[in-house]
């Protein structure tokens, strides 16, 4: 059927295109889902500029696009392509699901240059308070939240620690920090700290990463995770991870101290707190 509608396009049928793809891809119908993705991805893959502002034209556009792109060669991503994906992630739940449950699995930059894990990552890392809870809070309910800890968990114990396979569920962790404590157990950055426990040079790199100043929410946090799990002996952090993140922590409060900005100052208020439970500052 797919091949038949190119085809159809490309003999100048086109209103006999456009009436067999309305046809078979009304909700409801068994073809509807495969036929639009297979349309897509032609389009795609063969530079069908016209079939691609007809598919682009329609209404569930969105839900063909989703259905479609992560079955696209890495190499025919464009950037454009990554700008809808994330505002897709922001747009409602359902969305932010089915692209997390691709990207996910996408942790290799060699193979996935463009569309990979790290492209949801960076976005999260830009949230503040209020986009991280309509967003992320919103996307994991209990089951989920508890089912993707543990299975990160169960993977890292058997990756090397230092790839960039295992890296990638490791930076998600550390993005998941303003979670801890919602859910049972699952603290994101208990088990963090657990698997890298005996590579502090590994949770080091993530999370000076993170600290970053331009990602003040998730920064913050991750100063009050390292805090309060290094108040719990049985938490076991490292000391060489403590100890350079502490120097790490003066550093920067040094640079922002003063700073009268908004983002500035909850950072300012978590080095404070992480400092002063390391006796290191007053």
């Amino acid at each position: 059927m797919a091949d038949y509608l190119i085809n159809l396009f490309g003999s100048n049928r086109y209103d006999d295109f456009e009436s067999l793809f309305k046809d078979n891809t009304v909700p409801g119908s068994p073809v509807a889902e495969g036929l639009a993705k297979y349309v897509f991805l032609a389009a795609r893959t063969e530079e069908n500029n016209e079939i691609l502002r007809y598919v682009e034209s329609c209404e569930n556009y969105s839900e063909i696009f989703l259905s479609g792109i992560f079955s696209l060669h890495d190499d025919l991503i464009t950037d454009n392509d990554l700008i809808y994906v994330r505002t897709l992630f922001c747009k409602k739940r359902g969305y932010a699901q089915e692209i997390f449950n691709h990207l996910i699995h996408l942790r290799h930059r060699g193979h996935y240059p463009k569309l990979n894990i790290w492209l949801i990552l960076d976005l999260i890392a830009t949230f503040d308070k209020n986009e991280y809870s309509r967003y992320i809070h919103s996307l994991f309910e209990s089951y989920e939240y508890e089912s993707i800890c543990s299975g990160i968990e169960k993977a890292c114990s058997f990756g090397d620690i230092s790839s960039e396979n295992t890296s990638g569920l490791l930076e998600l962790l550390v993005c998941l920090f303003p979670l801890n404590g919602q859910w049972r157990s699952f603290y994101p950055a208990k088990i963090f700290f657990d698997i890298t426990k005996k590579h502090p040079t590994v949770a080091i790199d993530i999370m000076k990463k993170y600290t970053a100043i331009q990602y003040p929410y998730l920064s913050s946090k991750i100063w009050y995770s390292l805090a309060s799990c290094s108040f719990v002996s049985s938490q076991k952090i490292s000391d060489e991870t403590v100890t350079e993140m502490t120097a790490v922590a003066e550093e920067l409060l040094q640079n922002i101290n003063g700073s009268n900005s908004e983002g500035n100052q909850m950072i300012i208020e978590s080095l404070e707190y992480f400092l002063d439970s390391q006796g290191r500052l007053g």
